[in-house]
């Protein structure tokens, strides 16, 4: 069985030829411009998040791919006793999307939940990078880390490691000594939540944290789409 993509910006063609459908019969497009000029002049109208990362694979690939525990977990709901209630799950959610027999992951399934962004090769520059510097410029790069995990999968872990390496000053209380960050965690977690939603997802280019002696700067690619 041959599976035909819909055209989105210019006509599908088999074999140098492309063809329309007219009612029930099969026709050459060059038969009808009106309709062709209608296939060239239509936007693409399939959002980011539902466009394919990876296409016809089967239910096992599902979960080896995406952290479906995960995301029952945040959700606090029981993890279905069998494979086919996750996979339900995930369908209703538009993290993927049933094919005839087979299963495709969308962007949304994988820039959420992919264990490893290696293994969506459209997605894998999405990845949040963090690089810390010795001093106040770029000069010196002490250490470098790019997130291997989806954003809702490493998103604590992200914000775990970001905070271990922001610069601290050390306070002495009655009785112990207490580290204190120079930024609120809680300030790093909502400025990092917002530079990853309101990225723009076709610009390709990490999500950047750059972290200085004296500052951090939060940068994300493209314009937002507010």
């Amino acid at each position: 069985m041959y599976v035909i993509p819909a055209a989105i910006n210019r006509p599908v063609k088999f074999i140098n030829q492309a063809y329309i459908r007219i009612g029930s019969y099969t026709r050459l497009l060059k038969e009808f411009p009106e309709k062709e000029s209608k296939i060239w002049n239509r936007k693409d109208i399939i959002r980011f998040e539902l466009q394919l990362a990876k296409e016809n694979i089967d239910a096992d690939s599902i979960v080896s791919l995406l952290d479906t525990q995960t995301y029952f977990d945040l959700l606090k709901l029981p993890y279905p006793s069998n494979r086919q209630g996750v996979i339900d799950k995930f369908i209703s959610e538009n993290l993927i999307i049933k094919k005839t027999s087979k299963y495709s992951i969308t962007n949304l399934g994988a820039i959420l939940f992919a264990k490893n962004l290696e293994e969506f090769p459209d997605l894998k520059r999405k990845a949040i990078r963090v690089i810390v510097y010795k001093h106040n410029n770029k000069i010196e790069t002490v250490r470098e880390q790019i997130g291997g995990k989806g954003y809702v999968s490493g998103y604590q872990g992200l914000i775990d490691w970001v905070n271990s390496q922001l610069p601290a000053n050390e306070e002495i209380g009655k009785a112990f000594r207490d580290d204190k960050r120079m930024y609120p965690e809680i300030a790093v977690r909502e400025l990092l939540a917002n530079a990853i939603i309101h990225q723009d997802f076709e610009e390709k280019g990490f999500p950047m944290v750059e972290i200085f002696s004296d500052r951090i700067e939060i940068t994300n690619p493209g314009i937002p789409l507010i």
